[in-house]
């Protein structure tokens, strides 16, 4: 009996130390606990209090960038029964979570109840981020509070260029395809006497174009340029509307800025930049298909040379040559199938594959295989054949008729116009220099730049640019007013 009442009492001190224990362990987390919360809380920004989540609220900002100097101006609202002040300003790049300008502000720090004040912060702009990051202003109140205004990062300043609005009208009743390539003819008149100047220096280096709505720059490609204008080509992602219209902006710097926004902006290879051609061509992001042919030292992916043709690769385009042997068709081809080719124009309709460069003799498109000449001729498809004596001409079942199309043996653009499986249409520089119908279509195999050996000449064609764009609705542009 008394050794049971033993164990009943070490088993009663055992479950007293174990309650002790437990409350140790207790009162231990609860300290460590809240010597964690307080740190983290500690560390939290004070808006979290819900009586300050609504003592502030940025209806706008804005950002503008001048020389090496930023500004930010934001307009806080104070929809609360009391004063507020506000203690710091600041920008936050919102890709890299990284702080880029900020600290105490001017101009109306306190903020009456129901009241609107304008802040104001400016300062030395040491790392800009590009043109169009995605920034959130952050006003911070003298509570803790922080309320926040996201925008983009500022592409210009009328300190440093001159922003003019485009606005583009489809004047057709049906829709242009998505994307559409549009060409703008800039004019010098639109930029005014002031840059007119730069921007004759820069050749037309200094211009950019972009979405008005969210500041995003648009693919651009400059294509020529005279000293009263350049011809630009912008790439609409979502085209234009049947009789629709849409707002674009362009800036004009002061100097190029073709490098620093590349491959947004881009010039034709035909365009001498720093001394290189072609070092900011950004063609293949504007047209459906791009090719440059400068600076090549083999033909490119998916092209072809016929048997005992040449080719000779400069920095400024390629010539292709034909052998002084016999009488029959030479060049490069590229087959209809596949990623590296022209795909759309080998495939629907309406199409337009344009190229510049200087055709001593023939391009076209060949229904049938290149090993026989006479099948060039016999097959039942549309050829189109520019002659080297200034003359076009179409095949089309054994028939040939003369347009007697002149040309003077000169670089120009030449525009190979597919409208539907009966008719087509031949453009040089853009100007129409003929329109047939009633022809008979067969997917071609090919297409081709064809050099027609003669027994008494060795002739050759020289290539700088090859593309493909979108067709306008029923062959109009749409027109572009500054």
């Amino acid at each position: 009996m008394q050794r049971s009442q033993v164990r009943i009492k070490r088993r009663g001190i055992s479950n007293i130390v174990a309650v002790i224990m437990l409350i140790i362990i207790a009162i231990s987390s609860s300290i460590l606990i809240y010597t964690w919360m307080n740190g983290f809380v500690g560390r939290m920004p004070k808006r979290m209090n819900p009586s300050t989540l609504t003592q502030a609220d940025v209806l706008v900002a804005n950002i503008s960038v001048n020389g090496d100097h930023s500004y930010v101006y934001a307009y806080v609202e104070n929809p609360g029964s009391l004063p507020i002040k506000v203690e710091g300003v600041y920008v936050v790049d919102l890709l890299n979570s990284l702080e880029i300008i900020g600290g105490p502000p001017a101009g109306n720090l306190t903020i009456q109840p129901k009241g609107v004040g304008l802040i104001e912060y400016d300062n030395l702009l040491i790392n800009p981020p590009p043109p169009g990051t995605p920034v959130m202003v952050e006003v911070v109140l003298k509570s803790g509070f922080q309320a926040s205004y996201s925008l983009t990062w500022p592409y210009y300043s009328s300190s440093t260029g001159k922003n003019i609005t485009l606005e583009i009208y489809n004047t057709q009743d049906d829709p242009t395809p998505k994307p559409f390539q549009q060409m703008i003819n800039v004019s010098i008149s639109w930029i005014g006497a002031s840059l007119a100047q730069d921007t004759i220096k820069e050749n037309w280096t200094n211009i950019f174009f972009y979405n008005i709505s969210n500041g995003k720059l648009l693919y651009s490609w400059l294509e020529n340029y005279t000293s009263s204008y350049a011809i630009f080509w912008v790439k609409l992602e979502n085209g234009l509307q049947a009789k629709g219209k849409v707002k674009i902006g362009m800036f004009v710097a002061k100097s190029s800025i073709v490098s620093t926004y590349y491959p947004y902006t881009g010039i034709s290879p035909t365009i001498c930049y720093l001394g290189h051609y072609g070092k900011y061509d950004n063609g293949r992001y504007v047209f459906n298909y791009y090719q440059s042919w400068v600076n090549l030292t083999s033909l490119p992916p998916g092209w072809q040379r016929i048997r005992w043709t040449t080719c000779d690769f400069t920095p400024r385009y390629t010539k292709i040559i034909s052998p002084r042997l016999s009488r029959a068709w030479y060049g490069i081809y590229i087959r209809s199938l596949g990623s590296s080719g022209p795909s759309s124009f080998m495939s629907s309709f309406p199409a337009i594959i344009e190229f510049y460069g200087n055709i001593s003799n023939r391009f076209g498109t060949v229904a049938a295989g290149l090993s026989k000449s006479s099948k060039f001729h016999k097959d039942k498809a549309a050829y189109i054949i520019y002659d080297k004596h200034g003359e076009i001409y179409i095949y089309n079942n054994d028939h040939t008729e003369n347009k007697h199309v002149s040309d003077f043996n000169s670089n120009k653009i030449y525009s190979l116009v597919i409208i539907n499986k009966s008719s087509l249409e031949i453009m040089l520089n853009y100007k129409q220099a003929f329109i047939e119908g009633d022809l008979s279509y067969v997917k071609p195999d090919y297409f081709i730049f064809g050099v027609l050996n003669e027994w008494y000449s060795r002739p050759s064609i020289y290539l700088y640019w090859i593309r493909e764009r979108a067709y306008p609705p029923n062959g109009v542009m749409p027109m572009v007013f500054p």
